[in-house]
């Protein structure tokens, strides 16, 4: 299945699922990967990609302090080509003292009440398909692909900019599962990504 495919697919779903909340979510990522490949027979060269980008569309579960969403990730301008893997799947996010866009009371000297927005700590995980599309030279150019699974876990902070909107660093660790080349040649991609999130509340 072609990535666009996938990107529908999923935003379908995400559309469809239980009206839990109608609170949607925007989050756009961004930063540099730190990424090493093992393509078999003792070679891991590093990826070399210049930089990553990743765009999520979440919803919040009810009044619990979690989202959950689909996603796309793609890492550009590599030593590999251009576009030498992307991954979309399914996300979940818990902000465990609160989302930080989730307004909270606050009591002011005077005695009365008013909203705020809060700083909130999270946590991420992601379960994707992954594919994988390398163009290396060694004397004669060769094309490798593969596609499996990738998951990830993440940690971060977001600081609330303005009602709708809350920026803050992240930091990602990636691996992939099962990706196998056309020859059914096991081949693995791992390392870090170090970023800012952006998230936007749609509504």
């Amino acid at each position: 299945m072609d990535t666009k495919k996938r990107i529908t697919l999923l935003a379908l779903c995400l559309a469809s699922s239980p009206a839990w909340s109608s609170n949607f979510g925007l989050n756009f990522s961004a930063g540099i990967p730190l990424l090493t490949t093992d393509l078999g027979s003792g070679y891991t060269p590093g990826l070399g990609a210049k930089t990553f980008t990743e765009i999520e569309v979440t919803r919040n579960l009810g009044d619990l302090p979690l989202t959950w969403g689909v996603y796309f990730q793609g890492f550009f301008i590599s030593d590999f080509g251009q576009l030498p893997y992307s991954s979309s799947g399914i996300s979940i996010s818990y902000f465990p003292f609160g989302l930080s866009l989730d307004s909270v009371n606050q009591s002011l000297k005077s005695g009365a009440q008013t909203q705020k927005r809060r700083i909130a700590a999270f946590f991420n995980a992601k379960l994707g398909l992954a594919s994988l599309n390398l163009r290396e030279k060694t004397g004669a150019q060769t094309n490798i692909g593969a596609s499996g699974l990738s998951y990830s876990v993440a940690a971060g902070v977001e600081f609330p900019i303005s009602n709708s909107l809350a920026i803050g660093p992240q930091m990602q660790f990636l691996t992939t599962i099962l990706l196998k080349d056309y020859s059914d040649n096991a081949i693995s991609l791992s390392g870090y990504n170090f970023g800012a999130q952006f998230r936007y509340l749609l509504d």
